[in-house]
Order: structure tokens, then sequence, then C-alpha cells
């Protein structure tokens, strides 16, 4: 039996009547080919544990994983408000999945957990991935994925996203199987004949000079080169600001702004000589603090970065290409993608020539299941750090 994939994306008032009508198209796309794992993408409008529940009824309580979202796609519609479901039946590839939670008290015990229910090994099957969702709103987006590092080992590969919630920045939440989990990570693990690829890009470019993060407190930025962060963004990023957004970085108040330009201007995290991974602030404080989607380090050298929308879309399609290259000729099931809510701030409308670009690399019809994330994950071999932001993933899934 070769691997399929088979993609759906519905809007409705009614939580289970629109998950029904989303797997029901999965599976009239499948025929007679029995489900192996469903992934399901949510926003905020509906009821979780309604979505999640018709979900598993209607394909026999297979493996299942996803989260909340902020924004879904498939192959054939860029949609917000929507609910997104992929279902995979395959031979070649086996799907076990787990969650724990208390991630914000732990990562590291939370994540052990998750891996602990996972086998060592399937026999046949010598070629291990992982999908990993987090909470988005936990703060601890690169510790989990650390700490998937520390369980796994360096010669795994994992991609996946944490949750978001449509922008409200309120509560996010992760599935696996029947649960709909809060302050959790669920995990996907991912045992192949063939080995899936995956890699990403983020489209940036610096702005400022050198900075240094001199007040860190876990996620939150107090200061940079020992003054108010909100200060020294404002400094750097005012001019571009107002030429590409039109809006006065010194009286700007309303979050969906606020939010636009710190989603356009993120810092930029200095890998390398000239290479950057992105962290993206999420909101600002009265003190001129910064929140970020996960803990910054004192002393981290960074650049505050600037994009165009050109270059986002440009960066999603190379995403695609290096990704099929790294599968080698395989023949290709399908597509998963994890892209960033800050992507479609910047993007509006155009974030559907971004999924385009990634359509033209991997050919039409080939089915491409994608989330708004809350911060993007992909380690691979050899990586000792997964965790992004305004970064596309994008992870080929192989016959």
């Amino acid at each position: 039996m070769a691997t399929t994939m088979a993609t759906a994306i519905r809007k409705g008032t009614d939580s289970a009547a629109t998950a029904g009508e989303a797997v029901g198209a999965c599976l009239n796309k499948l025929g007679a080919k029995t489900p192996s794992l469903v992934i399901c993408y949510c926003s905020a409008q509906y009821d979780y544990e309604k979505v999640v529940a018709t979900l598993r009824r209607e394909t026999g309580r297979v493996p299942l994983i996803g989260c909340s979202s902020a924004g879904e796609f498939t192959e054939d519609e860029v949609a917000t408000g929507s609910i997104a479901v992929g279902i995979l039946s395959s031979d070649s590839h086996k799907f076990f999945t787990a969650y724990s939670d208390g991630l914000r008290e732990d990562p590291n015990q939370c994540v052990a957990k998750t891996v602990a229910q996972f086998p060592e090994t399937v026999e046949g099957h010598p070629h291990r991935s992982y999908l990993l969702y987090a909470d988005g709103l936990a703060g601890k987006g690169e510790e989990s994925v650390l700490a998937a590092l520390v369980q796994l080992g360096p010669g795994v590969r994992v991609s996946g996203g944490t949750a978001g919630d449509d922008l409200k920045l309120e509560q996010t939440f992760v599935f696996c199987d029947d649960t709909v989990a809060q302050d959790s990570v669920a995990m996907c693990f991912w045992a192949s004949k063939t080995m899936p690829a995956t890699t990403l890009r983020h489209g940036h470019e610096p702005l400022s000079p050198l900075l240094t993060f001199t007040r860190v407190n876990n996620n939150v930025l107090c200061e940079v080169d020992g003054r108010p962060a909100w200060d020294v963004w404002k400094e750097h990023v005012r001019d571009s600001v107002k030429a590409l957004l039109g809006l006065d970085v010194d009286t700007v108040s309303d979050t969906t702004d606020l939010f636009r330009i710190l989603g356009g201007y993120e810092a930029g995290l200095l890998v390398g000589e000239n290479d950057y991974k992105m962290r993206s602030p999420l909101s600002k404080n009265d003190d001129g603090s910064l929140n970020f989607t996960c803990s910054i380090y004192e002393g981290s050298k960074f650049r505050i970065m600037k994009t165009s929308e050109d270059a986002l879309i440009r960066s999603a399609g190379a995403a695609a290409k290096h990704a099929l290259l790294g599968a080698r000729g395989q023949r290709v099931a399908g597509v998963l993608t994890f892209d960033c809510a800050a992507r479609l701030m910047i993007l509006g409308d155009e974030f559907r020539r971004s999924v385009g670009s990634i359509r033209d690399q991997i050919g039409p019809g080939t089915p491409l299941l994608g989330f708004e994330a809350y911060g993007e994950i992909c380690l691979r071999e050899g990586e000792i750090s997964g965790f992004h932001n305004t970064t596309t993933v994008v992870t080929v899934v192989p016959d």
C-alpha cells in the first residue's frame, strides 16, 4: 500500500458538524484506505473537545495529533476561523502519540514523560522522526525542543509548532488522541521505512547593528544594552515602520498594529557568522519590556531584523524546494507546513501567495496541510537548537 495523504478545510458555526464535514471529505479522498494518523488544526472559535471527539469517532480512533491555531491552510485553500484536517494512510510509516502536562513548571520532565510512552524502535521502520506541538503561550518553546533533543539524542528529526489562538493571546491548546490540554506538549513518534525531509527559511535581513540582551526574566526582555527594550526597538525601526507600514512607533497603541510592528521587526539571534535565528516579541509591557514566545538569555548577541512581503513569499518557496531536495527523489505523498502567525499578520491576503510558492515547488495536487503557529520547530540531525519564529518549516512525507 502506498502512503496516501488527504486534506480538507471547512468553516461553520457548529463545531461537531464542521469537523465532521472536514474529516468526511478526507475519508472520501482516501476511499477504501485505512487511516493511520489524523492531524488537526483548529481555530479558537470552535469547541475543541467537540472537534476532537468527532474526528476520533469518524476515523476509528486512530492516533490523533494537532493544536489550536492562528490560521489554517491546505493545498486548496488558505483560511482563518476554520478547521483543517489531514489524514495519512500508510504501511511504510507507523505513528504513536503521547502527551504530558506541566510544561511551564518543568519542560524537561514534561517532554521526558511524553517520550517515555513511545517504543524505542519499530521493527522494519529504522528512521525516527517526531512531530511536536506545545502550548504556545507557556513561553517554553525553546525549552521543549531542547528537552526533546536531550531525550531523543542528536540523530533524530523534530518538526512542529506551538499552538495559536487567532492572535487573541489568551489561551492555546494541544490535541492528542482524546485529550485537549493546556500547559502541555503533544508529540507523535513517526517511525518510517523511508526518511522524511525537513527544512526552513525565514526571509529576514539585519536592520540594526549588533546588540546584546542585558537584562532578561525568562521570556521577558527587559533591557537591551542597558536600556528599556522597547526604547531600543523604536530607535532602530522608527523610519522603516513609518515608510513601510505607515505607523508611528512613538504613539502606537492598537494591539494589532503593535503586533504588526513586532512581527515584522524581530530579534535575529546570531548563528555563525552570517545566519540568524528569529525570535519574535508578541507584546510589550508598560515598563518597556517585551514578551517573547520562549525564554531568552542574557548576553545573547542579536540584530533587529527587517523583511518584506516579497522576501517572506520567496522564503516559503525556498523552504519547500530544499525539503524536496532533502527527499532525494522519493515520491512525495504530502507536505506538512508549519508557518508563523506573524507572517500571516505581515502578509495579510498576500499570505496566499506564500502558500502558492510552496505549492509551485511541490506540484499541483500534492496534499498540503499547514497552520500559523506562535513558534515553529525544525530540529535536524546534528543541530542543537530548533525553535524559530517568523519562519516557514516544510516537512516532506515520502511514500
